[in-house]
């Protein structure tokens, strides 16, 4: 898969959740993507967060999202994030904070929601 893309999504916990609970908007953006030959980027806390709660199908689904679908990209906590992440966690959480941060990072350019919660779309390389 190459590093470099014109355009990534960045889900957030409640992004992940959606997906894993069969949300259509979750997977119809999925298949977009899929089709533009861009990315979406999952932080690993995200996906974490998102585990805590699923059962069953949904842990099954989120596999899937991470193994089997060649858009998403499952983004590690940088060291130099952390900092940063952490403060943001303080009115939310670690995979929210996460995933503001790595939007900022890229210089994040829209949010939309998606489930209950929110993306955001940039130029970067994931």
């Amino acid at each position: 898969m190459p590093d470099q893309c014109g355009r990534a999504i960045i889900f957030d916990r409640s992004a992940v959740s959606a997906y894993a609970r069969g949300s259509v908007a979750a997977g119809e953006l999925i298949a977009t993507v899929t089709e533009d030959n861009d990315r979406i980027g999952v932080p690993v806390t995200c996906l974490a967060e998102a585990y805590a709660s699923a059962t069953g199908t949904a842990r099954d689904l989120l596999a899937l999202l991470t193994t089997a679908l060649p858009a998403v990209v499952v983004l590690p906590l940088e060291v130099p994030d952390v900092p940063l992440v952490g403060e943001l966690s303080r009115s939310s959480s670690i995979g929210v904070g996460h995933a503001v941060a790595t939007a900022a990072r890229a210089n994040a350019t829209s949010r939309r929601p998606i489930g209950h919660g929110w993306l955001g779309s940039a130029s970067m390389r994931i």
